[in-house]
C-alpha cells in the first residue's frame, strides 16, 4: 500500500522547543487492485499525543442553488466546476451539470439546483468556482450571483 499524508502543515512554539503536525487525513492505495480509502483525523501530532486513530470516511450527499445575475450578458455558455474547501483538505473538483429539465441553468436570472456525494471535508469554508466556456460561446465571462450550499 502507498500512505500519502494531505495535507500536512508543521508549527514550532515561539521558544523553538516543540514542533507539532496538523494530518488532515490518510490515503491508502492498494497497488494491486487500484482500490483507495480516505481516513479523516483533522488533528495535532506532537510529543503527548503520537498516535492517530483514523476511521474510514464517508461520503455527504450536498445540494447547491446557482443563481445567474439578472443583468445585460449575465449568461454562460459551458461548463462549471466547484471545489468545497474546509481550509486544510478541499475535495476533489465537482462539475456541475450544463443542462437541466428546465434548459440551460445558466441562462440570465437562472436558479438551478444541483445534488451530489463529497466526502467528508467537516466545516466549509470556502468554495473555489472555475468556468471553462464552450466552444463557439458568444461571451466567455458569467455573471454568477450566489450559489447557495
Amino acid at each position: 500500500a502507498i500512505v500519502r499524508f494531505d495535507p500536512a502543515t508543521a508549527t514550532a512554539r515561539t521558544d523553538g522547543t516543540e514542533v507539532q503536525w496538523h494530518l488532515a487525513r490518510l490515503e491508502l492505495s492498494c497497488l494491486s487492485t487500484g482500490t483507495s480509502a480516505v481516513l479523516p483525523y483533522r488533528s495535532y501530532l506532537n510529543s503527548w499525543n503520537t498516535s492517530a486513530y483514523c476511521y474510514p470516511q464517508s461520503n455527504y450527499n450536498w445540494a447547491v442553488e446557482v443563481s445567474t445575475g439578472d443583468v445585460a450578458g449575465a449568461g454562460f455558455e459551458g461548463e462549471v466546476f466547484v471545489t468545497l474547501d474546509n481550509g486544510c483538505s478541499p475535495s476533489s473538483e465537482m462539475r456541475l451539470p450544463s443542462e437541466v429539465v428546465s434548459g440551460k441553468p445558466y441562462d440570465r436570472a437562472a436558479t438551478s439546483k444541483f445534488e451530489f456525494k463529497v466526502q467528508d471535508i467537516g466545516y466549509l469554508s470556502a468554495v473555489k468556482v472555475r468556468c471553462e466556456p464552450a466552444a463557439g460561446a458568444a461571451s466567455k465571462r458569467w455573471y454568477l450571483d450566489k450559489m447557495v450550499f
